[in-house]
């Protein structure tokens, strides 16, 4: 990157003399704001030595001009998370994500009169392939519909397990209706990978989760 800002935050936080914690944060992007990246580390010093690790970064696609230029139209980001003694420590929590088209929506636009016109012309017709006249083309057929997600995980305490599968099941129970499974898969141990398809102008979402396998719980009741 040649050019770009970079943002730099650091808070010294004393409660008495039993707590102290420092929080350094650092934000990068590029000039055309298609990188961007964020740093952040937390110490504490007292009473225990402690620390956590946040690192994100996502790249955005350059905005498309003409119809072609939408096939390479991808964003792409990672995050990770560490935490501990210090952050050279096995807790940690990575997540990779994916935005592209989906394989529905390319067939989709294929099967438009604008797309076919275009392809026809070949650009030979000036007044067709101008930026100005295929912006709207060019924004609809742009969408990202396609998310796939990765995470891999190690050392999460219970608490944030639970957390995230109540969230997991709060949003699968509200978007019952417009959602279908189409397919479920076996992941490994701490990995959870998962695929997301926003289905053309269905206004639905077809879920391709896998979860690795869960210990049930038995309660009992006492009267």
């Amino acid at each position: 990157m040649k050019k770009g800002y970079k943002t730099q935050i650091r808070l010294e936080m004393e409660a008495g003399r039993n707590r102290k914690v420092d929080i350094e944060l650092s934000h990068l992007y590029d000039s055309n704001s298609r990188y961007g990246q964020v740093n952040m580390k937390v110490q504490r010093q007292r009473p225990s030595q402690w620390e956590a690790c946040f690192d994100a970064e996502m790249m955005l696609p350059q905005r498309p001009q003409f119809a072609e230029d939408v096939k390479e139209k991808k964003i792409l980001a990672s995050a990770q998370l560490k935490w501990g003694q210090s952050c050279n420590s096995q807790n940690y929590i990575q997540l990779t994500t994916r935005a592209e088209r989906s394989t529905q929506q390319m067939e989709w636009e294929k099967r438009q009169n604008q797309y076919q016109q275009y392809r026809s012309d070949k650009c030979q017709n000036k007044a067709w392939c101008s930026p100005l006249t295929q912006e709207d083309f060019v924004e609809k057929i742009g969408q990202m519909l396609k998310y796939r997600v990765d995470i891999d995980y190690q050392n999460v305490p219970p608490q944030v397990q639970n957390a995230t599968n109540k969230l997991y099941r709060a949003l699968k129970h509200y978007y019952y209706w417009q959602t279908d499974v189409d397919q479920f898969t076996q992941n490994q141990q701490n990995k959870i990978r998962a695929e997301f398809v926003w289905m053309l102008k269905l206004n639905n979402v077809s879920m391709l989760p896998s979860r690795p396998p869960r210990k049930r719980s038995k309660s009992k009741i006492c009267h």
